[in-house]
């Protein structure tokens, strides 16, 4: 989270706007932006930007299903009718402890990086954002997703801040016991340069390495759980 970024979300305190309009407001910076939301409770909107730029209309048809159709031929099935949930046609704004913390950030009483140290996941371990604002997407990366889990899972567990990262990976193949499930298996004696090619900057905005001979890491950071 960047001071300038911070200062253009404290002028909006009241602001109130389904997630996709967030998203079109924010853009890249909208995976930063979606863990400070919260959702407005009750009234959803009437309307839905769609990507190409077309406002279509929402109509609720059952309890928890929503429809966002073109203006005019809500009577009739089309092809470009969209199915919508809650979480699209809710009304989003920031919330009152996010403000709190942008307030800080924007003046310089905070620093941008967390003094806690949390590091924010997206989903399951689809997106995780770092406490230096970085954004890690594992999006199509099952494997390091649940390498990921399994350690926060392990150091949570004992209370601990140091794991054998060879122990994790034997939890993680015992999952996978019949050889034709081989490929689902993680094989691999560096950690950091294999399972993590391509992304080792953000392993080790992660990890550090207590005894690398001893295959023991350290998690740096602490992850904080927060619904989509």
């Amino acid at each position: 989270m960047t001071p300038e970024l911070a200062a253009r979300l404290v002028k909006l305190p009241h602001a109130r706007a389904t997630l996709n309009e967030w998203q079109r407001v924010f853009r890249e910076q909208y995976e930063i932006v979606r863990p400070l939301l919260t959702r407005v409770p009750g009234d959803f909107s009437s309307s839905y930007y769609h990507e190409n730029g077309q406002v279509l209309r929402v109509r609720q048809y059952k309890p928890n299903k929503f429809v966002a159709h073109t203006v005019g031929n809500h009577c009739k099935p089309m092809d470009d009718v969209m199915d919508l949930t809650w979480d699209d046609v809710s009304f989003w704004r920031l919330s009152d402890k996010a403000l709190q913390e942008l307030e800080s950030i924007a003046d310089g009483r905070t620093s941008p990086t967390r003094k806690d140290n949390v590091a924010r996941v997206i989903g399951e371990f689809e997106r995780i954002i770092l406490p230096s604002g970085k954004i890690m997407t594992l999006v199509k990366k099952h494997k390091r997703r649940q390498f990921l889990r399994l350690a926060h899972q392990h150091c949570r567990r004992e209370k601990t801040e140091t794991f054998d990262w060879q122990q994790v990976l034997i939890s993680y193949n015992e999952q996978f016991k019949d050889p034709s499930e081989k490929s689902k298996r993680i094989l691999t004696d560096r950690v950091e340069d294999d399972l993590f090619k391509g992304q080792q900057a953000e392993f080790l905005d992660i990890f550090a390495h207590a005894d690398r001979a001893n295959r023991i890491l350290r998690l740096k950071v602490c992850f904080e759980f927060l619904k989509t």
